[in-house]
């Protein structure tokens, strides 16, 4: 792995932009698109604590606000579903389906596709913010998992399969969720896993979520201590900025495809003015609310897209 690893911040000048980007360069991160840039990576169970608590060291609550809610569903989900019901002690398996359905959780939502990340990040109508996409690096996150594995299971492996490796990441990602530690404890990693019982939105949208093991300090703390190399010192400050015309040459770069070990991460800037456009971009790529989250709720929500010539957006 090269010593080298960075960070790159760039802005987007048009809504057909993400398409010059070269598919197998993607192809080598977990995206997230977020509403508004100035949020930072967090989780819905982070953001909530965060609302009712304005101090940011409040250590144990997270945990137990997790524990209780996990309790809670546990006894209260077989009176609305009778088959799909995971194991007592899967907890990964419980928190993807709450979280599915609304619940606030430590699970934090990303995709292997940048359009699915696009849409999620522009698809509010009533933003009045520039949009986000952040993406990290699968291939660095993902080698953790060998490590995992060789530290804690055969540190003689010659080889370990894919397989071998993300069900040992899965079940030392589940050990963390109801486990209690004194404060300081707890590694502070991010583990990306995908629950074993997929539902269809999930799948549809190339979906993962991104764990973090330690819920006593934010999201991006555990960023920070796991990702090597760039001090990423819990904003984005530190990426360094460069124009799109020349992340795109970036992009193409042959150096920087296989693998792409050069970049820890990269953040793209949607400037409000281009979401009528992306809109229009996603739509005629069949990239919307009705194909990305299935039923009556997706059609419904997608009657809320932004429209030809109305309000600021008019082109």
């Amino acid at each position: 792995m090269s010593k080298f690893l960075t960070c790159y911040k760039v802005v987007m000048n048009s809504a057909n932009d993400i398409a010059l980007l070269d598919s197998t360069f993607l192809s080598n991160f977990y995206f997230r698109g977020q509403a508004d840039a100035e949020w930072d990576l967090s989780s819905s169970l982070e953001r909530m604590i965060k609302s009712l608590y304005q101090r940011e060291d409040c250590f144990d609550i997270p945990r137990r606000y997790e524990v209780e809610m996990l309790e809670e569903f546990k006894r209260k989900y077989p009176l609305y579903e009778k088959h799909r019901i995971p194991a007592e002690e899967d907890n990964i398996e419980w928190l993807s389906i709450m979280q599915h359905y609304g619940a606030c959780t430590r699970l934090v939502d990303a995709t292997e596709s940048i359009y699915v990340a696009l849409f999620m990040a522009t698809q509010n109508s009533f933003s009045n913010s520039d949009a986000a996409i952040w993406a990290i690096n699968k291939n660095i996150l993902n080698s953790k998992k060998y490590i995992l594995y060789r530290n804690n299971v055969d540190r003689k492996a010659p080889s370990i399969s894919l397989s071998a490796a993300e069900a040992y990441a899965y079940n030392y990602a589940n050990s963390f969720i109801g486990s209690i530690y004194n404060r300081g404890e707890c590694p502070q990693q991010i583990i990306a896993i995908k629950p074993k019982m997929s539902n269809e939105r999930l799948s549809i949208q190339q979906g993962l979520f991104l764990m973090p093991t330690d819920i006593s300090v934010p999201f991006k703390y555990n960023l920070n201590n796991y990702l090597p190399g760039v001090g990423f010192n819990r904003t984005d400050n530190s990426f360094n900025p460069m124009e799109f015309s020349k992340f795109v040459e970036y992009s193409h770069d042959n150096r920087n495809k296989a693998h792409n070990d050069n970049i820890l991460m990269f953040k793209i800037t949607i400037p409000r003015a281009l979401k009528l456009g992306i809109t229009k971009l996603l739509s005629q790529m069949n990239i919307s609310s009705e194909t990305l989250f299935p039923g009556l709720s997706g059609l419904s929500q997608s009657l809320n897209r932004l429209r030809d010539g109305y309000g600021e957006y008019l082109e």
